[in-house]
């Protein structure tokens, strides 16, 4: 009997592992990418591996609740895009859905982006190493915030704005 239970779950296995090749593949490539980056920025930088892969708290002995407020910024822009990508990918196929599920993309990519900087610094620290100033950066944000507002003006009205407003109003595109 036990051997009969195994050869029924092997079939199962198999076309779990078919229907997943996709997400499986889109794990490897972006584990390799990042492995590779990190395996880039040693050998062409010096830098330590444990300096690319460790807390920063224990590299530079913080204490633990340096960057707190910062920290849980870092999952609520997470949570964020995370709901507006699935629920775009969730949304059925009907044209008059279409309208919403590029709102719901471009809204989680917008809100990756600023996710992005706010935890690796990108407007402050990376964008200055690479030559791109602050003034550029902000002003990318800005026609990015506004193209989004522009293209979406006729569904953003229809939801309850003006906590999108509020969220705007705290985005900080002042130079310093």
């Amino acid at each position: 009997m036990h051997r009969k239970s195994q050869r029924m779950k092997l079939p199962r296995l198999i076309r779990q592992l078919g229907s997943s090749w996709l997400a499986i593949g889109l794990i490897l490539v972006v584990s390799t990418i990042l492995i590779g980056a990190v395996w880039f920025l040693h050998v062409w930088k010096g830098i330590p591996i444990g300096n690319l892969t460790r807390d920063p708290h224990i590299i530079v002995s913080a204490p633990l609740y340096t960057g707190f407020l910062s920290q849980i910024g870092i999952f609520f822009w997470s949570a964020s895009a995370a709901i507006c990508i699935l629920t775009a990918k969730l949304l059925s196929r009907r044209p008059e859905d279409l309208k919403i599920k590029r709102f719901l993309i471009v809204s989680g990519i917008l809100t990756l982006v600023l996710g992005f900087d706010d935890a690796f610094l990108l407007h402050e620290g990376i964008s200055p190493y690479l030559g791109i100033s602050e003034k550029a950066i902000f002003a990318s944000y800005g026609g990015f915030v506004l193209f989004y507002i522009l293209r979406f003006y006729s569904i953003i009205l229809k939801t309850e704005y003006v906590l999108l407003g509020l969220a705007l109003s705290f985005l900080d595109f002042r130079s310093p």
